[in-house]
């Protein structure tokens, strides 16, 4: 099972997850206006050198790279 949402629903969508840890398999929080200060992110490089295994995170960056060179046919 996942917890998706656009907006304000991918805000609840994570604090779902937050709150009920063992509910969902994962969250796929759309464009969640979840930021404190817009302008220093550093909280979120530091989760995302953490979070998951190495594995996973280099698969996500070798997926997100490649969406990137194909973004026009991908559009």
């Amino acid at each position: 099972w996942l917890a998706t949402g656009g907006s304000k629903g991918g805000m609840t969508a994570t604090y779902f997850e937050r709150f009920y840890p063992k509910d969902m398999d994962g969250v796929v929080a759309y464009v969640a206006p979840n930021d404190v200060d817009d302008r220093e992110d550093s909280a979120y490089d530091r989760f995302f050198r953490n979070v998951g295994t190495k594995e996973c995170r280099d698969k996500l960056q070798a997926v997100q790279r490649e969406a990137l060179i194909r973004r026009a046919p991908l559009q």
